[in-house]
């Protein structure tokens, strides 16, 4: 029972929990470049760090609520009395405070030793990384944007990841950090591997009706309880494990982890892993069909990027028997992840002039054959530089000579003159040098526009070309 012929759900999805409203008041953030920290205030409140508690194996926890939508009437109530804070800058901001509903609108921020009382919104145009380091939040936490979400040293009560900018969410917990129950309404990443030994974490995981196929990905985590409501694709790497995994919906699952526990509630589930113990409900649904990895995919070969005029894009050969692919960026503070079916997929801006590692691996669902090596590639995305110092140096008789300062990542340069009011131009190619030396025949005012040509793989300059006027002659 092949589980993709499952993967589109006869009954229309449940609504996701409606848009919070933003919290006001956006702060100014802490400039990389400076040498200071923000200042803390006389009386600052302290929040006490999370306490290592050690969890050798994680245990079944009480009956999860029947609810699958996000409640907020709490987070208004606990929040109204303090000061709603909304970030939309990229920043560090690390001055202690309590606040109540916050919002985050920008990538590449760092939240550090809040106390939030109310809710804590990602929002949907917020890209890249968000860090919260040695921060406690009180009410939900709802991701509508971003791309990685850092939780370092710190207590979130719990986590709703709603939308994901067409990518897929990687949510890591760190230190020694506290996660309480995630429900996820589109794909995502749960990732322990930097979390201290007290493997506090995550705990309780929930795959909500949402999207139609919902990809989870488990890296080095302990979950003691996780439901599957939606057709699910899970893979569980070899260090994760789930205590109690309860399964609702029709779900292929991958890997070489562990369950514990596995209770059948759907029919036309394939699994990779066999649990330590299987139970039915009363509903008596077949038993789970399980295969045997037989086959191991080729390793993805001719990965490549190049700028195709839009953008910079990632490419790779078909593997066959594949029906998706994995595919990771990583660079300086940076990460992404995502399954797909294509043979290529785009490289963000935020990965431009950074050492970046590109890593794909071939899935499949096909019985008897199983996820194979993954290939890697390590390259810089590159940009023209700006074009500046464009001017005439010195005249000679009739010989104009220009010059100008290199372009970061030029090739060559093609400059074009003319006289103003003549509509036949001159263009002189592949100028390698920062100067070059013109004839002109009649007096008058010249148009002289060069522009920086860069190599296949190196995107054009966000301004190309300059342009300079002169008038020769009398």
């Amino acid at each position: 029972m092949p589980i993709l012929q499952r993967m589109t759900s006869p009954n229309p999805p449940k609504a996701a929990p409606e848009e919070p409203e933003e919290p006001a008041k956006p702060e100014e953030p802490k400039l990389p470049a400076e040498s200071s920290r923000e200042e803390e205030s006389s009386n600052p409140q302290v929040i006490a760090p999370v306490q290592p508690q050690p969890a050798p194996k994680p245990q079944a926890p009480a009956p999860a609520s029947s609810s699958s939508q996000p409640k907020e009437e709490s987070s208004k109530s606990e929040s109204k009395e303090y000061d709603a804070k909304t970030y939309e800058k990229a920043g560090e901001y690390d001055n202690r405070q309590t606040l109540g509903n916050v919002s985050i609108k920008a990538g590449s921020i760092i939240l550090e030793n809040k106390t939030i009382k109310g809710r804590l919104n990602i929002a949907k145009d917020a890209y890249g990384t968000i860090e919260l380091v040695d921060c406690v939040v009180e009410g939900p936490l709802y991701i509508r944007g971003g791309e990685t979400i850092i939780i370092t040293d710190s207590r979130v009560s719990e986590v709703f990841v709603m939308e994901s900018n067409g990518n897929e969410v990687i949510l890591a917990a760190d230190s020694e950090s506290r996660i309480g129950k995630v429900t996820a309404y589109t794909s995502v990443v749960l990732d322990e591997s930097t979390l201290d030994s007290s493997r506090q974490g995550f705990s309780d995981l929930k795959v909500a009706s949402g999207d139609p196929t919902v990809y989870v990905t488990l890296v080095n985590t302990l979950l003691t309880r996780a439901t599957v409501e939606e057709e699910t694709y899970l893979y569980i790497d070899g260090g994760s494990l789930i205590s109690r995994l309860r399964v609702n919906e029709p779900t292929m699952i991958h890997g070489e982890g562990e369950i514990e526990l596995l209770t059948i509630a759907s029919d036309n589930i394939t699994s990779y892993i066999i649990p330590d113990e299987e139970e039915k409900t009363k509903n008596r649904f077949d038993d789970v069909e399980y295969l045997e990895y037989s086959t191991a995919l080729a390793k993805p070969t001719g990965l490549a990027v190049a700028y195709t005029g839009s953008g910079f894009r990632l490419s790779w050969n078909t593997v066959a028997h594949a029906t998706g692919y994995r595919v990771e960026m990583t660079a300086d503070g940076l990460s992404y992840a995502k399954s797909q079916s294509g043979t290529s997929i785009a490289v963000g801006d935020d990965f431009i002039g950074k050492s970046t590692t590109f890593k794909v691996q071939a899935t499949t669902t096909q019985a008897g054959y199983s996820a194979g090596d993954w290939a890697s590639l390590a390259f810089t995305p590159k940009q023209v530089g700006d074009l500046t110092g464009f001017r005439v140096d010195s005249v000679s008789g009739n010989n104009v000579k220009l010059v100008w300062n290199a372009a970061a990542n030029a090739e060559s340069y093609t400059l074009t003159y003319q006289k103003n009011g003549v509509e036949t131009a001159t263009s002189i190619n592949d100028l390698t040098g920062t100067t070059t030396t013109v004839t002109l025949t009649e007096a008058g005012e010249y148009s002289f526009t060069l522009k920086t040509v860069g190599a296949a793989d190196v995107k054009p300059a966000a301004v190309p070309a300059s342009t300079i006027t002169y008038t020769f002659g009398g």
